[in-house]
């Protein structure tokens, strides 16, 4: 059974699964994605067709029957559909950052959405959701969430050392970043705890000390 190359593009929706597999099969970063290459559009033409459709085929085998015309059509829809995830993007302004005397400027690797996905995963996002719901545009969203939620934790824990080892630490260290600080403490500029905070904290700390002792 031949595979047909039928995509349906006025309902396109690119998932990350697919992307994943764009990036396995083009071993190259989506973003790298031309929708002026051939090759790069047939192998998004065969990431997305149905699995009935594709019947276990091989890429090379998809590529000997994908017609000029569905990748022209499907050219002009990829620019499309990526015009219009790019709405919800955030805006990046890049740092201009001094080249280094002696040194020649290189290109910043470029992450693979396979690794974010990755990363989403491991931070606890749910697998399904983000491979067969989520869109690319979704991703810095579900990134700075993710980073959220670490800060908070590494600042959780952070904190409850500062309570347990206050007692033993120099007079000079008041607050908890500067008893650890973290690289963004300088960069959002935290306040430093406030006082009510750590007196709620410190008579949790003693009631638990009470309940172990007794």
């Amino acid at each position: 059974m031949s595979p047909s190359p039928i995509l349906f593009l006025a309902n396109m929706k690119i998932k990350i699964k697919q992307i994943i597999r764009w990036e396995q099969l083009r071993d190259k970063p989506f973003y790298e994605l031309d929708a002026a290459d051939e090759l790069d559009v047939v192998a998004l033409m065969y990431v997305t067709a149905p699995e009935q459709d594709i019947d276990n085929s091989t890429f090379e085998t998809f590529q000997q029957i994908a017609d000029t015309k569905s990748c022209e059509n499907l050219s002009k829809d990829i620019s499309r559909y990526l015009n219009y995830v790019n709405q919800f993007s955030p805006k990046v302004v890049p740092e201009e950052k001094p080249a280094e005397v002696g040194k020649e400027n290189k290109k910043d690797e470029q992450i693979r959405v396979s690794e974010i996905a990755t990363g989403l995963i491991f931070d606890g996002v749910d697998a399904n959701y983000l491979l067969n719901d989520a869109e690319i545009c979704d991703l810095p969203m579900l990134c700075k969430g993710a980073e959220m939620k670490m800060r908070l934790d590494k600042e959780d824990s952070r904190l409850w050392s500062f309570l347990q080892l206050q007692p033993y630490m120099s007079d000079k260290i008041k607050t908890t970043t500067e008893f650890y600080p973290f690289p963004w403490d300088e960069e959002s500029k935290y306040a430093p705890v406030p006082d009510d905070d750590l007196a709620m904290a410190e008579s949790i700390l003693n009631v638990e000390k009470e309940d172990n002792n007794g």
